[in-house]
């Protein structure tokens, strides 16, 4: 009740500093009009498409045809062969194969370690809910039953991470102090050794080329028509686009992809790149409203470019092979009828427990649920449960396990509010 309460006041927080900023903004739309005004002055726009506009639009829809054949060269990936496969990738934790899928890991990936571990028998996990007033709370209680002795350096430093305190850990241990060690988790699989294994290198180059043509384009459907309209009075008029520019572009390539926070950046960001061309496309709308036909264009061309960007880095032969496994499970586990369960089941008893952290990873793990609720199980050796053992309330209660095991485990109390998309 109390983290709610907290996420519930920062989230306000957040909500006041962009109606703020947006004020701002409007208050400051009237200020940028006026300047535009003033230093046009005598020599305004001719009012007619000329050779520059035709240019300018040219050159960025060559950019994008040089961008289309760089990308099918170095950015589309080769077509990962369609299989069926009943596990992961044989030799891969989940938060490999999650790294392996997605080119980064994340928070999800860090923490499916836990059900991991506990499969492998190295912990026991066991639930409590308790009731605060009105609501309900789900904690855990996390039992080392042994030393880790493998040879996985992300699993050794969960198991130091999670036990450094106590053999018996629960939530107030871990709260606001295991985020340091899923962090370092993180680091760790997205070191450039490991993204050099999936993902081709020679793809930054084409990168900076097309970074090149993004600021090339800007230049010519912005900063060159100021110039040449009203000299060098109004170029700030540019500097907070470009400011904003640069900062989303960082905060979309951040590797900690906190949805809220992105969101709200986005908003600022966004003010600080259009408010500055809304002013200039105000005042030049009676003058040359072929200009902003032009501008509309070259933003189109800088946002098709941003688009090839993101889908440059190409994947390696060993990448491909990995991404058409882990594929080839999702299909398996999207696809698969319960009487074809039910029988492996009857084969591997486990099954259902040792693929969870697997489609937790790869967004599937309500899915997988889902589909085993009819089906009876034997209850897990990592679980601690008092009474008698149901399988359908067990594995019900194995969404509220992972809920509550990601939010207690990447809680950081310096990082404000984070959102996530639980699967």
């Amino acid at each position: 009740a109390y983290d709610k309460k907290r996420e519930n006041v920062m989230l306000n927080n957040k909500i006041k500093e962009i109606i703020l900023i947006i004020l701002i903004m409007i208050v400051m739309l009237p200020n940028y009009v006026s300047a535009v005004t003033i230093n046009l002055g005598n020599n305004p726009p001719a009012g007619k498409c000329d050779a520059y506009m035709i240019g300018t639009i040219l050159f960025g829809l060559i950019c994008v045809l040089i961008v289309d054949r760089l990308w099918l060269e170095h950015g589309k990936d080769n077509k990962a062969p369609e299989t069926i496969e009943k596990y992961p990738p044989k030799g891969l934790n989940p938060l490999e194969v999650g790294f392996a899928y997605k080119g980064i890991a994340d928070d999800k990936d860090g923490v499916s370690l836990l059900v991991y571990l506990a499969n492998k028998g190295y912990i026991t996990i066991e639930t409590i809910e308790k009731k605060i007033l009105f609501f309900k709370r789900t904690e855990l209680k996390i039992t080392k039953l042994k030393e880790y002795d493998g040879d996985n350096e992300s699993e050794k430093t969960f198991m130091r991470g999670l036990f450094a305190i106590d053999e018996e850990v629960t939530n107030e241990i871990l709260k606001n102090r295991f985020f340091r060690t899923v962090r370092r988790i993180k680091e760790k699989e997205n070191k450039k050794e490991n993204k050099k294994k999936i993902k081709n290198e020679a793809s930054k180059e084409v990168n900076r080329i097309i970074d090149i043509m993004i600021l090339s384009i800007f230049a010519l459907i912005s900063v060159v028509p100021l110039i040449k309209w009203s000299g060098f009075t109004t170029i700030f008029l540019v500097v907070p686009s470009v400011a904003g520019y640069i900062f989303l572009r960082k905060e979309i390539n951040k590797e900690e992809r906190d949805v809220l926070n992105l969101i709200f950046s986005s908003i600022i960001a966004a003010m600080f790149l259009f408010v500055p061309l809304i002013a200039v496309y105000i005042v030049l709308a009676k003058y040359e409203p072929l200009y902003i036909v032009m501008n509309v264009i070259g933003i189109v061309f800088i946002i098709i470019l941003e688009i090839f960007r993101t889908l440059m880095p190409k994947r390696t032969k060993f990448g491909t092979e990995m991404f058409g496994k882990i594929k080839g499970f999702q299909r398996f586990l999207e696809n698969a009828k319960k009487e074809e369960l039910e029988d492996i089941v009857k084969k591997e008893p486990t099954y259902f427990y040792d693929v969870l952290p697997y489609a937790y990873v790869l967004g599937m793990s309500n899915k997988l649920i889902k589909q085993f609720e009819s089906i009876t199980m034997e209850k897990p050796a990592w679980a601690v449960q008092e009474g008698e053992f149901d399988s359908k309330e067990f594995n019900k209660n194995m969404k509220t396990v992972l809920k509550a095991a990601k939010h207690i485990m990447t809680s950081n109390p310096n990082s404000g509010i984070s959102l996530s998309v639980e699967n």
